[in-house]
């Protein structure tokens, strides 16, 4: 297949509109999610919604430098608030997401948005997240749907857990585009905590299955070529491995503090690059007290709120005691996993009544 050509546009102060496919764009600005958008026939197709409407506003009007045509749909890939928040800029447009994030949305959005501000508040900035209301999603689905802009098919679509337990992709067949959310993430860590780590790579194959020229992935920058989108998703894979293998069943010391430090050797060795990241830290340490919480047999991750990550740091640090065995948290992840034990399979998969 041939590598898809990439023209790129910085406009609006520092967002950089990369065409990674015919009308199909990664609005990306530094520091932020990875916003998609396909310019249709009579509108555009955003693919999640910025960090905040200040953000979704500046990606908008790098938009209006090419095309005059409104913003009439955003699909939430997730339900983080760094994906949603910023539809609040997009008045009157038609919100789509899984069935199965906007459950998540209503269980966990609050700590979500409490968790970032407390990371930002910690790095100095500002952003007033916690005020910010959400934005609910207007249509939801079970499996897939297809959107249609004259004869081009927009296709949304679950493939299974992952990053969260509702991840869509929208895959762009004409195009051979496909925007992957924080299923894949290129430069840094993706964020494990409300992942699963042991399917994850299955959801990634049912991605490769698509043979896309250009992936886009939820952060940093865009595959285009087939030969690029390979090594974006072994990059993951990889990534993935690194904290599964730290906690292999040989190793006799699977506290946190051994899990953490096996997984940032293993990280070492097969992306060194993503060290270098901001929330490196953050994420590392997210990421091995959810790989030792899924081997231990935790298949439904625990609400990652304000108060849990600081009591991972202590256990880092070896200050506190050990995670209780049963939290309010596990409760409420265990209510919404039999609420939707009858959508979703084992493998992801929607299940027929």
């Amino acid at each position: 297949m041939a590598d898809v050509s990439v023209a790129s546009v910085e406009a609006a102060d520092s967002v950089v509109l990369t065409e990674v496919g015919r009308d199909c764009y990664a609005a990306t600005l530094t520091g932020h999610p990875t916003v998609g958008a396909i310019v249709g026939v009579d509108g555009i197709v955003l693919i999640d919604g910025g960090e905040t409407p200040a953000v979704a506003a500046q990606v908008g009007e790098a938009l209006r430098r090419i095309t005059d045509k409104p913003v009439r749909k955003v699909v939430f890939t997730h339900y983080h608030a760094d994906a949603t928040l910023g539809a609040a800029a997009f008045d009157g447009v038609e919100i789509l997401s899984s069935s199965l994030t906007r459950g998540l949305m209503s269980d966990r959005g609050r700590q979500n948005r409490e968790l970032i501000a407390h990371r930002r508040t910690a790095g100095g900035e500002t952003v007033p997240f916690t005020a910010m209301r959400p934005v609910w999603p207007t249509v939801t689905f079970g499996s897939s749907l297809s959107l249609w802009s004259g004869e081009r098919e927009i296709r949304v679509m679950h493939l299974g857990r992952g990053h969260t337990l509702g991840d869509v992709v929208v895959w762009v067949p004409d195009a051979g585009v496909m925007f992957a959310g924080d299923l894949v993430v290129s430069g840094e860590l993706p964020d494990l905590a409300d992942g699963y780590l042991r399917q994850w790579p299955v959801t990634l194959d049912r991605i490769a299955a698509f043979r896309p020229t250009a992936l886009v992935p939820g952060r940093g920058m865009s595959a285009t070529s087939t030969l690029a989108v390979e090594e974006l998703l072994g990059s993951m894979r990889q990534m993935l491995g690194a904290f599964v293998q730290a906690t292999d069943d040989f190793y006799d010391d699977r506290t946190l503090p051994a899990v953490h430090q096996r997984a940032r050797d293993g990280l070492a060795n097969v992306a060194p690059d993503v060290g270098a990241s901001p929330a490196f830290d953050a994420l590392l340490l997210v990421g091995a007290s959810r790989a030792l919480a899924e081997s231990d047999g935790r298949e439904q991750p625990d609400i990652w709120s304000v108060e849990r990550e600081r009591q991972a740091q202590d256990r880092l640090a070896n200050l506190g005691p050990a995670l209780p065995d049963l939290t309010m948290a596990d409760l409420v992840a265990a209510d919404l996993a039999a609420e939707m034990g009858d959508i979703v399979g084992d493998d992801g998969e929607r299940q027929e009544g």
